[in-house]
């Protein structure tokens, strides 16, 4: 455990520090020492740090005595000078040496800032242009500048400065009258800018309010005609040009020219370096350099005639730009429709430009707004009326397309598939059997590639055409907003926009669409003509059947259900009665030798199939099937499409007519019989074998053989089946209506007549109901004659 030591600072004599014991003692001792030494430390530091304190005291007190003696002498010098004439003498002298430096100063400075200001003015006026500042405030920096360039230009010291900088601001002057004329003809600039510009433009060019007003209508004009330059899209760029026309109109008739005077009249009445707007540029530091800029350009003020223009000038103005310009534009814009192919634009288009003007016709006053309305319509109409007359002539290229194939006429290209094929029976039906059913139709129809290929380019033609039946509708279904001034100003005047637009204009294009539809079937109604009357000639049936398939389906699908655009029925009769005539000619060449063998054999190998009493026949010659099987065989081979019932009509009225024309002698019998030759007898023996009939050969020959061999007698039997056999060909082949002239029913009831007389009565009705009743139960048999 430590022993605490005795503290000294308790004894009251050193007496007392020998009562411990000696360890204490020598401990008490050390510390003592120690605090000895430190208190030495001490009191040597405090001494030096007072010593150096009085040191830098007697400094102190050494230099202010140095001062006062100082202060002393000068005090006792102004004692000395304090004399008021001499001061006065010296006041004197000092003002003229003043006012000399001052003179030299002021025109040094002067000629500083004048050119420290010339300097910033190009800077000032880049910037603004840059920026898109206003453009009034570049041109009074810009009169400044030149102002400045004058004055400068008749000192000596900056003449080759300044001379340097002039070809800097003409090239400003043009980039702000360029930028104040791209102002001009901009469409969305609002009427303070606008203002603003023409101000400058004034102020630039020291132009009066008139000037103005003729530079703004001829930029106006400009840009009208740039906008309408190229073919924008969508023909906006057409609605532009409008609008800007619009636009214009109404920019004159809100600043000119009480606007314009009353900024102009602001430019006059302060100088153009007080302005605020000149004050606030930084770049010119208009406190700096006001005191010497000089007062020819401190006080300058523009001198404007704002007053030069009245109401009446302005109006007049104002109406020969306006008629000028609407008819730059109508011409522009008719030049821009020609390269409009689509008249769905065009109507387009139409809507949208009326519309523009309608909304903002009610803004303008002192114009003719019907003329207006009428130049604007009457420009669409007529490229309407263009495309539909180009429309129409389209139809043309089907005529070529059809002489065309006719020309290079391949018989695989116009070849129709069966109905049976085996290709279209073994076709896919997935996916609704588009093309099963389309090759079914095709064949059905006669639908070759050639047919297919002519008619597609007609369908392509009508859907064109079509396309203005659409907008015809279109136009009269068009619901037009009706300004609410208009109807307050004129309620005719509204009244007469809806029957011109919803009434006028579309009864016109309907009108002009008919007449192109005439005139370009008419047209081409004539190259049918030709067509047929070439076809006559040559008489191939495939081309003529192509042609028949080609006119149908084009009858077929009238355009705007307009009758007379129709081709007339006489070209396609004709074209019927060829294909008939074909048919039947050949038809008769290969079985009449057969026929003529019938009529004249005397047996009746039939008549084993007589019945009634007396007996008669009930049903026909094998010849007769024969011949109405190989005729609706030769009809199924052209193509059932073709025998519409006006085709099976001639079909029918040929086939009586050579029927008549070639048997005439066997109907009559006796003295017709007399120009068979003996060859031909032998020919009637072989009803295989075929050979020109008798009545081809020539008179001089049939009298010859009528001397040779004598005419057999034919046998009633015979008579009778042979009549039988013409009355049920008769049922075949009948014409609805009757024609009374028709020389087979004559040869018919001649022969009629004669056998009454040989057979009793009534057999005659037995046999005509006969005939009849066979040929119901047998017709179907011959599908295309019923």
């Amino acid at each position: 455990m430590t022993t605490v030591g005795p503290d000294p600072k308790t004894f009251e004599s050193w007496e007392d520090a020998f009562k411990y014991p000696i360890p204490a003692v020598r401990q008490m001792e050390k510390q003592l020492r120690n605090d000895i030494a430190g208190n030495r430390e001490r009191l040597r530091t405090l001494v030096g740090a007072s010593y150096r304190d009085l040191l830098g005291t007697a400094e102190s007190i050494v230099e202010m005595d140095v001062q006062m003696q100082q202060v002393e002498g000068y005090l006792g010098d102004l004692g000395k000078r304090c004399n008021t004439r001499l001061l006065e003498k010296s006041s004197a002298n000092l003002g003229v040496l003043g006012s000399h430096t001052r003179a030299k100063d002021r025109d040094r400075n002067a000629l500083a800032s004048q050119l420290a200001v010339f300097r910033s003015c190009p800077d000032v006026i880049s910037r603004i242009l840059r920026k898109g500042g206003s453009m009034l405030l570049a041109a009074k920096v810009l009169v400044i500048s030149r102002l400045l360039h004058k004055k400068l230009q008749e000192k000596e010291k900056a003449a080759a400065y300044v001379e340097g900088h002039r070809a800097r601001l003409a090239k400003l002057r043009r980039r702000l009258l360029a930028s104040i004329d791209r102002r001009f003809k901009a469409l969305t600039v609002h009427t303070p800018n606008l203002i603003d510009a023409m101000c400058a433009f004034s102020l630039a060019t020291n132009s009066s309010a008139t000037d103005v007003l003729r530079h703004f209508h001829h930029l106006r004009s400009e840009g009208i005609a740039a906008q309408l330059e190229t073919q924008g899209e969508d023909g906006k760029n057409i609605l532009r040009a409008l609008q800007l026309w619009i636009k214009s109109i109404q920019d004159t008739q809100a600043i000119f020219p009480r606007l314009l005077s009353s900024a102009l009249v602001g430019l006059k009445n302060a100088p153009l370096w007080d302005n605020l707007d000149t004050q606030s540029t930084v770049e010119i530091n208009h406190d700096v350099h006001t005191e010497w800029i000089g007062d020819d350009i401190r006080y300058f003020t523009p001198y404007i005639r704002h007053d030069d223009l009245q109401n009446d000038v302005m109006r007049s103005l104002l109406a020969t730009w306006t008629q000028s310009t609407l008819i730059q534009y109508l011409n522009r814009v008719r030049d821009l429709l020609l390269s409009v192919t689509d008249p769905v634009t065009v109507v387009q288009l139409r809507q949208k430009t009326l519309e523009l003007w309608f909304s903002n016709q009610g803004k303008i006053t002192g114009i003719d707004k019907p003329h207006v309305l009428d130049s604007l319509r009457q420009a669409f109409m007529t490229r309407l009326l263009q495309l539909a007359q180009s429309r129409c002539r389209a139809l043309m290229k089907i005529s070529t397309e059809i002489k065309g194939t006719l020309r290079t006429w391949e018989e695989s290209s116009n070849r129709v598939a069966n109905l049976w094929d085996d290709r279209i029976i073994s076709m896919q039906t997935s996916k609704g059997g588009r093309l099963f059913i389309d090759s079914i139709q095709s064949s059905m129809h006669g639908k070759s590639s050639s047919v297919t290929t002519s008619l597609k380019e007609y369908e392509a033609w009508l859907e064109g055409v079509e396309v203005f039946k659409n907008i015809v509708q279109k136009l009269r279904n068009t619901q037009w907003e009706e300004d609410v001034d208009d109807i307050d100003e004129n309620d005719d005047l509204v009244d007469q926009r809806h029957v011109l637009l919803s009434q006028d204009d579309p009864l016109e294009l309907e009108d002009g669409l008919k007449d192109d539809l005439a005139q370009v079937f008419s047209k081409m109604e004539g190259d049918v003509e030709n067509l047929v009357q070439s076809q006559e000639k040559e008489g191939e049936l495939s081309k003529i059947v192509f042609i028949i398939r080609v006119l149908r389906g084009i009858k077929e699908k009238k355009p705007l259900n307009i009758e007379q655009n129709c081709f007339s029925i006489t070209s396609v009769n004709k074209l019927l009665e060829i294909a008939a005539g074909s048919i039947t000619t050949k038809l008769l060449e290969k079985n009449l030798p057969r026929i003529v063998a019938t009529f004249k054999r005397n047996t009746v190998p039939e008549k084993a199939l007589w019945e009634g009493d007396p007996e008669l026949p009930i049903i026909p010659s094998s010849w007769t099937f024969k011949l109405l099987r190989d005729l609706v065989s030769e009809m199924a081979n052209i193509g059932i499409d073709i025998w519409s019932p006006q085709a099976v009509k001639k079909v029918k009225g040929f086939l009586r007519d050579v029927l008549q024309q070639d048997l005439s002698t066997e109907l009559h019998g006796g003295a017709s019989a007399d120009k068979e030759s003996s060859e031909e007898k032998r020919n009637i023996d072989d009803a295989d074998e075929s050979a020109p009939p008798e009545s081809h050969l020539t008179n001089g020959e049939a009298d010859e053989t009528s001397t040779m061999v004598p005419p057999p007698e034919i046998s009633i039997d015979r008579k009778i089946q042979n009549l039988f056999d013409l009355m049920y060909l008769d049922n075949a082949t009948l014409l609805a209506p009757p024609n009374h002239a028709d020389a087979f029913h004559n040869v018919l009831n001649a022969r009629r007549e004669k056998l009454k007389l040989e057979l009793e009565p009534g057999s005659i009705q037995k046999l005509e109901k006969s005939a009849a009743e066979y040929w119901n139960r047998t017709k179907l048999l011959f599908g295309p004659l019923i």
